[in-house]
Parts: structure tokens; C-alpha cells; sequence
């Protein structure tokens, strides 16, 4: 990424970042070059999102076995997709053995009965890794580096930080675990707080409960926004200004537990977040040791969002690439 960017002045920042964490993504789990689909990715997953806004808009749309324009457009967006997810088993089938990755593990996972996995199973597996497994940190590293931009005596001193030691040190020997004090892995978890890329999470209540006074039937859905509670005032002091610090050593524990619940909690956290934060710290330090990114575009304080499924910019970010 960085040799691309060394003959180019400006770069959308969305999808740079997308690009570089779906090679990640593919070689880590998949061993396999699957940034050459970048473009074909990304698209479906921009017809996808669109999609997505219209159906929790207030305008109704078909239901999906009617063949509207919408339905076609969405079943096209989810083909392409599937389109790659095949591939990738196909070229694996029968050489399972020679490989010890994620997709391996899956084509050879038994059951208990002795049954394997059927290829709805496993394409159902790696698409949410596929894509799940790239977005969300593209989306934390997009507005990491908008908020460094914006910031530029927290840039400057993640520079020196990173430009000091070796990009595998930068994250700590815990690779990213919960204790790991380093100020790049702050950086990021300071723009995760403020932009989640994952916005809102929800639960379906199994049984009755009762909360602060509020009874909750059993089969309720209740929706969990990480986008509220991170920006809440009686939380988090100035909740809008973008301060590394309130992650350091010390700091982050005299915060109520769910008061930062990036990657939600509880049994269904998000099994990714340690691949992801060793993920994005290694890129992040990686870049800000060798180069400098100023903000283009947006010129406005307040950029556009979309999170109909991940909270990205609605507007492209523009970045100008310079040597410190």
C-alpha cells in the first residue's frame, strides 16, 4: 500500500483502508489473494448499504421474492459477493491438508456425529469474516486518521512514538490484549469511541426483566447504541473532543465497564477484536512512521456519516500524502 501511495499526491482514505484490510483478511484467514476483488467487494457492499438504508427507512419496500429494481439490485450485490466465497472453497476443495488456516478448519470441521460442514454452512461462515473481518477496522482506521488530521499535535506525537520503535512493538507483546498501554492502540480506541463502527447493537430479551424502572417483556428487542453512550456527557468530559489519553494506564478503569463497548460484551462479543486491534495498530504505526496524511476533504467540521451497517463517511475522505 505504502509503494502505491509513494506516486500518488491524494488518496480516498475509505478505500485504502478497505483495500489493505481485505488483503489482510484474505491472507490471514483464507491464505489467498482476494484484494484483486477489492473493487467488485466494495461495490456490492455500497449497493448493499444502500439497500439497507431503504428498508429501515419509512418508505416500505417489496418483500425480497418480488422482482423490483431494489431486490434485483440487492440479490446482484449478495451474487457478486457469494461469487468470491465460492471461488475461494473451490480452490481449497481437496487440499484442505495443505494449509492451516480459518478456511482449512472449516472444510475439515466434523461434528460430534461425525457430520461435516455443508457449503451453505461454510459460505455463510466466510462471509461474515470476509466481511466483517475488513470493514469495521477500515471504517476505525478512516476515522483514526480523520481525527489525527484534525489533531495535529496528537499526530505529531504518535509520529515520534511509532518512528521510535520497531511497528511490532508498537502494540505490545500482548498483541493487543486488554492491557496493552501502548498510545497507538489509544489513538485508536479514541476514534472508535467517538465514531463506532459499529454504531448499535441489539438484543432480543429471552425472559421479562426490569431496567432502571423500565419493564422489559420477554421477546422485546432491545437496541444497545455504543454511538449514545460513547458520546454521553455524564460519561465521557468534552465527549466530541478527540483525547488518546483517557485510554492510558489507569485512565480507562475508572470508567463504568460498558461506558466504551466498541466491540459489544458479554458471550457474544465480537470474536474478532483482538485480531482487530493488533490489526490496526500495526497499520497505523506502520504509516505514521513513514508518512504524513492531511486532510483534503472534507473542509467542514462535521463530516457526513452513514451507519446503516457499519458507520463510515458518506462523503469521500480525501488525504494528501506527504514525508514528515
Amino acid at each position: 500500500m505504502l509503494d502505491r501511495w509513494a506516486s500518488r499526491d491524494e488518496i480516498d482514505l475509505l478505500e485504502q483502508m478497505e483495500r489493505v484490510t481485505l488483503s489482510i483478511i484474505g491472507t490471514a484467514m483464507f491464505s489467498a489473494d482476494v484484494e484483486r476483488h477489492a473493487a467488485d467487494i466494495r461495490a456490492a457492499l455500497q449497493v448493499l448499504r444502500r439497500g439497507f438504508q431503504r428498508e429501515v427507512g419509512v418508505v416500505p419496500t417489496f418483500p425480497e421474492w418480488i422482482p423490483s429494481p431494489h431486490n434485483r439490485r440487492m440479490q446482484g450485490a449478495i451474487d457478486d459477493i457469494d461469487a468470491v466465497v465460492h471461488e475461494l472453497i473451490d480452490a481449497r476443495r481437496g487440499r484442505a491438508d495443505e494449509y492451516d488456516d480459518l478456511l482449512s478448519k472449516l472444510l475439515t470441521a466434523r461434528t460430534d456425529e461425525g457430520a461435516r460442514m455443508d457449503d451453505e454452512q461454510i459460505r455463510d461462515e466466510l462471509v461474515t469474516v470476509l466481511l466483517a473481518g475488513h470493514e469495521t477496522t477500515a471504517a476505525a482506521l478512516t476515522w483514526t486518521w480523520y481525527l489525527l488530521a484534525n489533531n495535529p499535535g496528537v499526530h505529531e506525537r504518535l509520529h515520534d512514538h511509532a518512528a521510535d520503535a520497531d511497528p511490532t512493538e508498537t502494540v505490545g507483546s500482548s498483541a493487543g490484549a486488554a492491557d496493552d498501554a501502548s498510545f497507538v492502540k489509544q489513538c485508536v480506541q479514541e476514534a472508535m469511541r467517538i465514531y463506532p463502527p459499529v454504531p448499535v447493537i441489539t438484543r432480543e430479551a429471552i425472559d421479562p426483566d426490569e431496567i432502571d424502572g423500565y419493564e422489559i417483556p420477554a421477546g422485546a428487542e432491545v437496541v444497545l447504541s455504543q454511538f449514545v453512550v460513547h458520546r454521553d456527557p455524564d460519561l465521557w468530559e468534552d465527549p466530541l473532543a478527540y483525547r488518546p489519553e483517557r485510554f492510558a494506564p489507569g485512565e480507562r478503569e475508572a470508567q463504568p465497564t460498558y461506558s466504551f463497548f466498541p466491540f459489544g460484551g458479554g458471550q457474544r462479543i465480537c470474536i474478532g477484536r483482538l485480531f482487530a486491534l493488533a490489526e490496526a495498530q500495526l497499520i497505523l504505526a506502520r504509516v505514521v512512521s513513514e508518512v504524513r496524511l492531511t486532510l483534503r476533504s472534507p473542509t467542514h467540521d462535521t463530516p457526513a456519516v452513514d451507519s446503516a451497517v457499519t458507520m463510515v463517511p458518506d462523503e469521500p475522505v480525501e488525504m494528501a500524502v506527504t514525508d514528515w
